[in-house]
């Protein structure tokens, strides 16, 4: 079973990540430093012009002059990806920055052995080409550890000119990864890439078979359980995607949502249809076991005033219901499947409010399903 394991959220098979590069040997904290819209100039002197950006650990600065750009310019630890089809992977940045657009999903990484140490600076760059020959630094802004205040999160920073004149405005988005202790070899052994070059691409069963149920086969098939998994393994797929969380207990199931509907139902009380009559509560995953996850009445929360499918039942076989164990999932799906693990931890969104309640540090929470 192809299993891609890392230090990340997600691992993007399709673009191809290096699976070298999400490995951590070294007891070494990776951090990622995340631009997307993430630069506003707000000095008109800078509206025309083109703007280049990087990024480098401040105590690497000392071989280069004031400006940044005349010298010996050591070449920078931080690393850069930008979200294409020809620079996923990272490799070194370019002497005098990227040229900076508002539309591109950029990340720098660097590996640190002591984040408490941890000073980054930010260059902004003027250029009226490509070229570097009338390249200057315009304003730049300094990242210490004290900034970075969670495992993951936004900060904003003015960057400043040399004489103390604020010009733009970064709103940079952070994620810092801790390695897991005591698995080295372990993750070692999954760096084999070749998989990744024996074809250009592969199909892959998003929660499976499909998102919600599959109402248009006999199977009446219900995503992200073992019977959708290996339905699509079945039916051509070579890998499936699945999104996995902790219950309360800490135990990593499977499952989309943040949030489940509980069905209560009241013993005495009676519609005028004669049913039962019931109360609908909405919980977070997080909130329960993993046994009440497997033996609750449960339907999904309603999105839109629409319900988009029940647990009923119709899911007669084990196989076929929600919450299986990430661990029953790797027994019991077809070896020949690859998994695309997406693990499902609450992000923060730009305005600073988060999409679900977080129990345990970002770290832990990988370390765990991991």
């Amino acid at each position: 079973m192809e299993t891609i394991i890392s230090d990340t959220t997600v691992v993007n098979v399709i673009n191809g990540v290096d699976p070298e590069l999400l490995i951590n040997k070294r007891n070494e904290a990776v951090i990622h430093l995340m631009l997307i819209d993430s630069i506003h100039v707000t000095s008109n002197s800078l509206n025309d012009t083109r703007i280049k950006v990087s990024v480098d650990e401040l105590n690497q600065r000392d071989a280069t002059t004031d400006d940044g750009i005349n010298g010996d310019h050591k070449p920078s630890s931080v690393e850069i990806s930008v979200l294409n089809e020809n620079e996923s992977k990272f490799g070194s940045q370019e002497p005098n920055g990227r040229l900076y657009s508002a539309k591109e999903y950029v990340i720098f990484r660097t590996k640190l052995t002591n984040i408490d140490e941890m000073v980054f600076t930010i260059d902004l760059y003027s250029s009226g080409s490509d070229s570097d020959a009338n390249t200057k630094r315009i304003a730049f802004c300094n990242i210490f550890a004290a900034h970075l205040k969670d495992t993951n999160g936004f900060i904003s920073m003015p960057f400043n000119t040399e004489n103390g004149k604020i010009v733009a405005k970064l709103n940079l988005e952070y994620v810092i990864m801790s390695p897991i202790k005591g698995t080295d070899d372990f993750l070692a052994k999954l760096a084999d890439e070749s998989w990744l070059t024996t074809r250009k691409g592969y199909d892959v069963g998003h929660r499976g078979a499909g998102t919600a149920r599959r109402t248009d086969r006999i199977e009446n098939i219900l995503e992200n359980t073992i019977a959708s998994f290996n339905f699509a393994s079945l039916h051509g797929a070579d890998m499936v995607e699945l999104d996995v969380q902790l219950s309360k207990d800490k135990v990593p199931i499977v499952y989309h949502d943040f949030n489940v509907n509980i069905i209560m139902k009241h013993k005495k009380s009676k519609l005028n249809s004669g049913e039962p009559s019931t109360e609908v509560h909405t919980m977070a995953i997080k909130d329960l076991t993993f046994k009440q996850l497997q033996s609750l009445q449960l339907s999904p929360v309603i999105k839109a005033n629409k319900t988009f499918y029940d647990f009923g039942e119709e899911d007669q076989t084990e196989e076929n219901l929600p919450f299986a164990s990430l661990e029953k999932v790797l027994d019991l799906v077809d070896p020949k499947c690859g998994l695309n693990v997406e693990i499902k931890y609450p992000q923060q969104k730009i305005c600073g409010q988060w999409e679900a309640e977080k129990t345990l540090d970002l770290n832990e929470y990988v370390d765990i399903i991991v």
